[in-house]
């Protein structure tokens, strides 16, 4: 379940020779050298991935799924991230699996049975993360800093911008991706007790213990609950409507924001105890109108996609 991945292989790590015979294994191979400094470095790709050869290391970005497969629609298991490792390792020459890791993407690609926009459109808040809607993509990010991020996005539509070929057979399929993406000081992030090198992406425990993380976040994530067909049966004038939506709206609300509110009010003493009391409970009036609201069938479909994604390492 790999994709995108910043591998560093220093210098010394491979040896003088095989280092610098790394270059010439590159497609559309190019040296720049800094006018400042004197440093040159070189660059090209290998099977998709990106290689910067400098002086003293060596750096390859990009995505070891779509490397190892041709297109990272294709989960890439603990297996095959194995057998992905050492194919790169044989294509430049030198053994990476000391590479040392500094971003990762963790994810899959569903076939869903609606379009992506309805299954985004139900997922709700995170925990600490901003809820960031985009075009045909949904991410959850920390505000102001490059850390932990999840990202729900339409593959199709992605590969058409990318201007990627879909692999035969997916054309007619609506294909939801979910990605766990990590960015620096990833063992405190992972709660890993090493340092994470391209060899720890296949170890199984280090590979449960992403499968933990894709499941666990995912399910952190509160779910909209959408209104029942039956629900507006009961309104016959403006004050019901006006209560159902107040309902409605109550229910969908993150628990969080709502205790929040109610701590503010009662630190701000604008109303004694008994105002206070009946408030809460015309809060809990209110939030018994969201009776009305129902589990979605898309939710339980991506639900029961995300769990059976991480029964097997």
């Amino acid at each position: 379940m790999f994709d995108n991945i910043h591998l560093r292989l220093e210098r010394f790590a491979v040896g003088e020779e095989v280092f610098s015979s790394i270059a010439s294994r590159l497609s559309n191979c190019k040296e720049v050298i800094d006018r400042e400094t004197g440093e040159a470095r070189s660059y090209g790709s290998l099977g998709g991935l990106k290689v910067t050869v400098y002086e003293s290391s060596l750096y390859i970005v990009g995505s070891l799924a779509k490397f190892y497969n041709g297109s990272n629609i294709y989960t890439l298991n603990r297996k095959d991230t194995e057998r992905a490792v050492q194919k790169l390792s044989e294509a430049l020459g030198a053994d990476i699996s000391t590479a040392k890791v500094s971003y990762l993407e963790f994810g899959d690609a569903f076939l869903m049975e609606n379009p992506v926009e309805e299954y985004l459109k139900r997922l709700g808040s995170l925990p600490r993360l901003h809820r960031n809607p985009q075009q045909g993509s949904l991410y959850y990010q920390y505000q102001g800093e490059q850390r932990k991020s999840l990202v729900f996005y339409d593959k199709k539509l992605e590969m058409k911008k990318r201007k990627d070929p879909l692999p035969d057979g997916f054309q007619n399929y609506n294909i939801l991706r979910f990605e766990l993406r990590f960015k620096n000081r990833l063992p405190k992030q992972i709660g890993w007790y090493e340092t994470v090198t391209a060899s720890t992406l296949y170890d199984r425990q280090f590979y449960k213990r992403m499968q933990s993380l894709y499941r666990e976040n995912y399910f952190a994530i509160s779910k909209r609950k959408m209104m029942k067909p039956t629900a507006l049966k009961e309104v016959c004038n403006p004050k019901d409507a006006f209560s159902c939506l107040t309902g409605l709206l109550l229910s969908r609300a993150d628990t969080e924001t709502v205790a929040d509110f109610m701590s503010q009010l009662a630190m701000a003493n604008v109303l004694d105890r008994q105002q206070l009391y009946r408030f809460r409970q015309m809060v809990e009036r209110a939030k018994a109108k969201g009776k009305h609201l129902e589990e979605d069938t898309l939710i339980m479909e991506l639900d029961n996609q995300i769990i059976n994604a991480c029964l097997y390492c």
